[in-house]
């Protein structure tokens, strides 16, 4: 298996598994207790399911079974040497690479401009009530983390959360407030049209890793 391909719930899985052996009920109630789940989109099934196929690839191995009462047997899985590696290389990759994302609200803004002003305002501000009262949701988790004592390096990710979220309604806030006071200007102007290249002349290529804008 490439392990660059690691899915974000398989990264979560095996840091688990490097804790200790677990089965997967066992760690989808450790991804809901430390919050987890905000980082990747992760069901009970998914946790069955990622525990199968890092077994399948050799990552974590099945360890032993057991059952409570009337309950079903639960498998309780192990990390392997090759999980472990796997797991080094993939949280490094995600820490020092490039992994493009291509978040939605960008989308959206790109195409703003189709809608009126007054609308563009009222969805942001839907969104800010929204992010803000998420924000008030982590800040308070992060002061109830640090009250118990909790080391800083396992809050790294809930810091990050909290700066990136709170660096973007910063942002969009600045934004509706310009579109309040108009001193963004929002005409139904249309595109500029390119004036058409001189005779015998190559037409321009623009890089498409440039913004639109800029072109």
């Amino acid at each position: 298996m490439n392990v660059s391909e690691l899915s974000g719930v398989s990264v979560l899985l095996l840091a688990l598994l490097s804790e200790r052996a677990m089965h997967p009920y066992e760690a989808f109630g450790l991804l809901e207790e430390r919050h987890d789940t905000r980082l990747v989109r992760v069901t009970a099934g998914a946790v069955y399911h990622g525990f199968e196929r890092l077994e399948r690839d050799g990552l974590a191995r099945r360890e032993g079974t057991d059952r409570q009462g009337r309950r079903p047997e639960r498998t309780t899985y192990a990390i392997t040497s090759a999980g472990r590696d796997a797991l080094s290389h993939r949280v490094r990759s995600l820490l020092a690479d490039e992994h493009p994302a291509y978040p939605l609200l960008a989308v959206g803004l790109a195409e703003a401009e189709c809608l009126p002003a007054g609308q563009v305002v009222d969805a942001l501000n839907e969104r800010l009530a929204r992010d803000n009262q998420w924000l008030e949701h982590l800040h308070a988790a992060h002061e109830r983390l640090v009250s118990q004592g909790l080391a800083r390096r396992h809050m790294l990710e809930l810091e990050y959360e909290i700066a990136a979220l709170g660096a973007q309604t910063r942002w969009i806030a600045g934004l509706v407030a310009e579109l309040l006071d108009g001193s963004l200007p929002w005409n139904p102007d249309p595109w500029p049209v390119p004036s058409a290249p001189e005779p015998g002349s190559a037409p321009d290529q623009p890089n498409s890793a440039e913004p639109r804008s800029a072109r």
